[in-house]
């Protein structure tokens, strides 16, 4: 007897509940669901099943022009500084809500609220004394060790920034770092140059700063759900053992241009 050949499957024409629309299926192809629950887990593996693109040209469009505002924000509060860069930042938000009319977000409280709460913790350290006291165990830390004064000063810069929470710290131990460099024989801008860019680094390394403050609201939410001591716990021992390295880079650059 000859062998029976299957019949190719019956194209229906079925509404998908994932998709808008109703489009012809297959066996194997987009099906409706008998479990509704089950197609928002799975929409986009169906809608590309079914050979439809979730984003259409306009709306592709659309999303890069609204990265290119983004950017062009960013860029120009770069460049203006200062007060300029909330100001660009408006400027970009406007331009995203009446131009191309995104919802409104709600305002960011909690960030709000620990920034403010870090400022105030900040000055009354400021002034009951506790940063100059700091800023002179850092100096007598410095001038303990002058012969590694290019290693010695980014670290301690460091640890200095990340207790204070703000980089403007530095400024107090710069004329140290310079006078002992100089002291030692050994250019300053060796030393200064790597203390100055281990201060910014130090605020992400910092449990009182506005910027640990931002990434804590981001970081806590869901699907992460980090804690401060997880976040401290990864950005602590990087900038350490990054700004050990740079400031080595920074040595040995320094000694290959000396020979040249």
């Amino acid at each position: 007897s000859l062998p029976t050949i299957a019949s190719p499957p019956r194209l229906t024409t079925q509404r998908c509940s994932s998709i808008t629309g109703s489009v012809q299926t297959g066996r194997g192809h987009c099906t409706a669901s008998r479990y509704p629950a089950h197609d928002n887990l799975f929409r986009l593996p169906r809608a590309q099943a079914c050979g439809l693109s979730m984003m259409s040209p306009m709306s592709e469009l659309s999303f890069v022009a609204q990265a290119a505002v983004v950017l062009a924000a960013i860029v120009a509060g770069v460049r203006t500084g200062g007060v300029g860069i909330g100001l660009w930042g408006a400027v970009g938000a406007a331009i995203l809500t009446f131009g191309f009319g995104l919802p409104l977000g709600s305002p960011p409280v909690d960030a709000l609220l620990i920034i403010v709460a870090v400022i105030v913790t900040t000055s009354t350290m400021q002034a009951a004394g506790g940063t100059d006291w700091m800023v002179y165990i850092a100096a007598r830390i410095i001038a303990r060790r002058p012969r590694m004064i290019t290693v010695v000063a980014p670290v301690t810069s460091l640890a200095l920034a990340a207790l204070a929470g703000t980089s403007n710290i530095v400024f107090s131990l710069l004329p140290v770092i310079e006078e002992t460099a100089r002291r030692t024989g050994i250019r300053p801008v060796r030393a200064l140059a790597m203390s100055v860019v281990a201060t910014s680094i130090a605020l992400a390394a910092s449990p009182v700063s506005a910027a640990m403050a931002a990434m804590i609201t981001v970081m806590e939410a869901s699907p992460t759900n980090w804690s401060l001591v997880q976040i401290l716990a990864i950005t602590c021992p990087t900038a350490l053992i990054g700004t050990i390295i740079a400031a080595v880079l920074v040595d040995l650059i320094h000694l290959s241009l000396i020979h040249i």
